[in-house]
């Protein structure tokens, strides 16, 4: 067993789900009725899961893509389904278009060699 802690203020923690990366999902309580989702590695720790259209409450599954579905509140107060879908960073998809120009130009120059 090991202990993954809660988030800074939080009464308890819930893990509900972990991937084959061994990231793990599940939210933290604060006080009676309050609940945020969060996300842990190894790496990192636990980190809350934030979203700009609401509060993420608590977060159940997250699959080998990193996709993450759970329970959040809109600004209107309704609690709604979500699903998160992580977007690479900049330097990665940078880097990733630069290896296949890379292995373009190198294709086409193998190509005037014959």
């Amino acid at each position: 067993m090991q202990e993954l802690g809660a988030l800074e203020g939080g009464d308890w923690s819930r893990a509900r789900a972990i991937n084959n990366l061994g990231e793990v999902v599940g939210e933290v309580g604060f006080g009676l009725n309050e609940t945020r989702a969060f996300i842990w590695d190894a790496e990192n720790g636990m980190r809350p899961l934030e979203s700009a259209q609401g509060t993420l409450r608590g977060a159940y599954d997250i699959n080998d893509a990193g996709q993450i579905v759970g329970l959040g509140r809109n600004p209107d107060g309704q609690d709604r389904a979500f699903l998160l879908t992580p977007i690479p960073e900049p330097a990665t998809a940078a880097l990733l278009i630069s290896g296949l120009l890379a292995l373009a130009a190198l294709g086409r120059r193998k190509g005037r060699t014959r």
